[in-house]
C-alpha cells in the first residue's frame, strides 16, 4: 500500500530518459557556460570545442571532455556536483522543484544538437565496400605486418577514388538515402560530407552472420595518420595542459546516428561457420582481429568495436553456441573490460571466461604481432618506433 504524501516522488524510466535529455540545463543551472563554451566539470577547461555534447551508443545523450577524457550523464553530473539525491536530481532537471537544491545561478542556454538515428541500409553499406580497393587495403594493412590473407578475410578496402566514388554512389542510390543511413551528413558550410573521404578512406566492416555489412568504421590515410599521432606525440611529450603544437585530429569516422544494435563487431560472418562448442577468441577494434588473424591463422577470433561496446542480440546469437575466451588489451582498461563483457556475454547465457594468460602490461594484439618483427630486427618504421619506446623486448 502507498504511503500518503508519497506518490510524487514515484519515479518511472520516462522521468529519467526526460531528465538526462537536460544537459544543456544541467550545464546551465551548475554555472558550466562561459560565453558561447561548456566548462568540463572534471578538470574545469572551457576552451572551444573541448566539452561537446553527444548521444551514446544507447541512446542517452551524454557530456564529454577531450581534454581529460571524462564523460557522464546529465543526472549523473547534477548529483555529483549538487550532493542531491536521485529524486531531486529528476525534479531539478525537470523543472518540478527548481528551489530543492542549491545551484549557482544559470548562465546561457546551450543547446544538444537534435538527435540522428541512421536509417540501416545494409545496401549502401554493402555497395560502399565493395567499391573499394582490397589490394590497397592490403598494402595498408602490412604497415603493422598484418598479412594479406587476414585483410581479405574481413573484407577491408580502401576507397582509392573519392572524387569518382562520390560521385558513383551518388548516382546509385540518391543524395537523400546516403544522408538517412548516414553514410553523408551536412558540413559547418551546409554542403554535403562524406565520413569516407580522401583523409579517411580505409574501411573497417563489421560483417553479420550473412555476410552483410552492418556497420563500418573509417580509418585514416596514411597522411591523415601522420596528423592524429603528432598530436598525440606533442602532448605525451609536453603533457595534457601544453598549448599549441600540432591540432587534434579524430583518429575514425564511422557512418552518422548508427543505432547500437548494429555495431555488431568483427568476424561474426566466420564466426557463424563454426561448429558448436568451438572456441572462440575475443579482441578489440578491427586492427586487432588482424593481428589476431596474423599471429594465429589455425583460431577464431571476434572483435567488439571498443569495451565500451557489447554484442548486440545479432552477435550474441551467432556467439551462443561457442565458447568464449575473452583477451582484450593488456592494461587497465582491458582488465575491466575483459571483467565487464564475460558477464554479459554469461548473462546472455554464452559460455565465457576471461583468457587465462593475458597480454604484456601496456599491449594489444597489434602491438603483439609488431613486436615479433621489431625483435627480429625489422628496420620498417614501425619497429623502429616499436624498439624507440619498449626497453624490453616484448614479443613472444
Amino acid at each position: 500500500m502507498s504511503q500518503p504524501g508519497r506518490q510524487h516522488r514515484l519515479h518511472n524510466s520516462a522521468d529519467k530518459e526526460a531528465a538526462n535529455q537536460q544537459l544543456d540545463r544541467a550545464f546551465a543551472l551548475l554555472g558550466l557556460v562561459s560565453g558561447r563554451s561548456l566548462i568540463c566539470p572534471q578538470c574545469g577547461t572551457a576552451k572551444t570545442k573541448k566539452v561537446s555534447f553527444f548521444v551514446g551508443k544507447n541512446g542517452t545523450p551524454r557530456w564529454g571532455c577531450r581534454r581529460c577524457g571524462t564523460t557522464g550523464t546529465a543526472i549523473d553530473l547534477y548529483i555529483d556536483k549538487t550532493g542531491c539525491t536521485f529524486l531531486q536530481a529528476l525534479d531539478a532537471l525537470l523543472g518540478r522543484a527548481e528551489q530543492s537544491v542549491k545551484v549557482p545561478t544559470p548562465t546561457a542556454a546551450v543547446h544538444i544538437a537534435p538527435s540522428f538515428e541512421a536509417v540501416h541500409d545494409v545496401d549502401v553499406y554493402d555497395a560502399v565496400v565493395r567499391m573499394g580497393s582490397l589490394g590497397a587495403a592490403k598494402e595498408y594493412w602490412a604497415t603493422w605486418h598484418i598479412s594479406p590473407h587476414a585483410v581479405s578475410e574481413l573484407g577491408s578496402t580502401v576507397i582509392t577514388n573519392p572524387d569518382a566514388f562520390e560521385r558513383v554512389i551518388t548516382k546509385r542510390f540518391g543524395i537523400e538515402r546516403l544522408r538517412a543511413c548516414g553514410v553523408v551528413t551536412e558540413a559547418r558550410n551546409e554542403k554535403d560530407y562524406f565520413l569516407v573521404n580522401r583523409r579517411y578512406p580505409v574501411i573497417e566492416p563489421q560483417r553479420g552472420a550473412d555476410g552483410r555489412v552492418s556497420a563500418m568504421q573509417f580509418r585514416p590515410s596514411p597522411e591523415q595518420r601522420e596528423l592524429v599521432e603528432a598530436h598525440k606525440r606533442f602532448k605525451r611529450e609536453h603533457g595534457e595542459d601544453a598549448v599549441g603544437g600540432p591540432r587534434y585530429q579524430t583518429p575514425f569516422l564511422s557512418p552518422r546516428g548508427a543505432q547500437a544494435s548494429t555495431l555488431i563487431g568483427y568476424g561474426l560472418h566466420r564466426a557463424a561457420k563454426l561448429p558448436p562448442n568451438s572456441p572462440i577468441y575475443v579482441v578489440e577494434g578491427a586492427k586487432d582481429w588482424l593481428a589476431a588473424r596474423t599471429l594465429n591463422p589455425g583460431r577464431e577470433f571476434y572483435a567488439v568495436p571498443g569495451t565500451g561496446v557489447m554484442p548486440p542480440p545479432a552477435a550474441l546469437e551467432v556467439l551462443k553456441d561457442l565458447r568464449v575466451i575473452v583477451v582484450l588489451d593488456g592494461d587497465e582498461a582491458g582488465a575491466k573490460g575483459r571483467e565487464v563483457l564475460v558477464k554479459h556475454l554469461r548473462d546472455n547465457g554464452i559460455q565465457a571466461a576471461p583468457v587465462a594468460d593475458p597480454l604484456p602490461d601496456g599491449m594489444d594484439v597489434a602491438d603483439l604481432l609488431v613486436s615479433k618483427y621489431a625483435a627480429s630486427g625489422c628496420t620498417c618504421r614501425v619497429c623502429v618506433e616499436f624498439r624507440a619506446h619498449r626497453t624490453t623486448s616484448l614479443a613472444r
